[in-house]
């Protein structure tokens, strides 16, 4: 009886005991709930509005940083090559290797930018500013070198902007990016200040992605048509010229004299109000010159 007596106030000590550590370890807990909770500043509604946006937020609308090393992993492009020429060479007949250079470049599919005639009479010449489509570009060059025996000039140019346009073109994606981002934020915006924060951050990155847009534009452009400068020429020799006999250089000699001497005096016109200086200067010097020796006379 004892022994049964004994084991049940054992059995009653432990039981206690048992609660009342439980009871400790959940007040420690929620002790160190209390202490972890984070006290809540209210936001100011009159501070700029990248102070308001907490540490998330910020992140959210932190403009990436392209990964140069991995960037083909994001786009992905086929080389971009521009290729350009400049080309000079001696025809028989101008007029008609115009016509062939025009006919030739509206097969290609090209077209001629500007032409340029200069009608100096030894040495008349026409120059071209082409654009050929860059797969006819070679096959262009190479009737050319067929054609012609000897070029005056020949200077065949390849530029690979490759890494550029890649880069140009990731920095726009990320650009567009960070305008979507800022999109959502201004439908958040909760006052005035903040609106106008964003739409000038905004106005920024798009112009900046207009700026990228048109330098991708030139840059496929350059790719698709390849810049041909082509000048042909005429030489005339002076011996046959019925510009270079005595009669025509005496007869210009003439000319030339007197046209010289008509725009001498056209020339001396434009310095009448130097000469009207010196003729007032010129009248009052003799004016106190006569004074001087009619006083001188007097004296005497």
């Amino acid at each position: 009886m004892k022994k049964y007596i004994f084991w049940v106030f054992a059995f009653n000590s432990l039981l206690i005991t048992a609660c009342k550590n439980n009871e400790t370890a959940t007040e420690d807990a929620v002790a160190v709930t209390e202490i972890e909770l984070p006290e809540y500043e209210p936001r100011e509604d009159n501070v700029m509005y990248d102070a308001q946006l907490s540490s998330e937020e910020m992140a959210q609308v932190q403009e990436p940083t392209p990964n140069h090393n991995n960037v083909q992993n994001e786009v992905s492009f086929a080389k971009k090559i521009i290729k350009s020429a400049t080309v000079k060479y001696q025809v028989d007949d101008l007029e008609e290797e115009k016509n062939k250079l025009v006919r030739e470049t509206n097969a290609l599919k090209g077209f001629v930018v500007s032409e340029i005639a200069d009608a100096t009479f030894n040495n008349p010449q026409i120059a071209f500013q082409l654009n050929i489509p860059s797969e006819h570009f070679d096959g262009f060059i190479t009737s050319l070198e067929k054609d012609v025996a000897y070029f005056d000039l020949k200077e065949i140019k390849r530029e690979d902007v490759t890494r550029d346009y890649v880069d140009v073109a990731t920095r726009l994606k990320n650009q567009r990016a960070l305008e979507a981002r800022y999109l959502e934020l201004l439908k958040q915006a909760k006052n005035v200040t903040e609106i106008l924060e964003i739409e000038e951050k905004l106005h920024q990155v798009r112009l900046e992605i207009e700026l990228s847009e048109n330098r991708l534009r030139l840059y496929d452009r350059q790719v698709r048509y390849s810049s041909v400068s082509l000048t042909i020429f005429k030489e005339i020799p002076h011996a046959k010229s019925p510009d270079r006999t005595i009669g025509y250089k005496t007869k210009n000699a003439f000319i030339g004299g007197f046209e010289n001497f008509v725009d001498s005096l056209i020339d001396i016109l434009y310095l009448w109000p130097f000469f009207l200086i010196i003729l007032i200067f010129g009248l009052w010097f003799l004016v106190k010159y006569k004074k001087y020796k009619k006083n001188q006379s007097k004296s005497n």
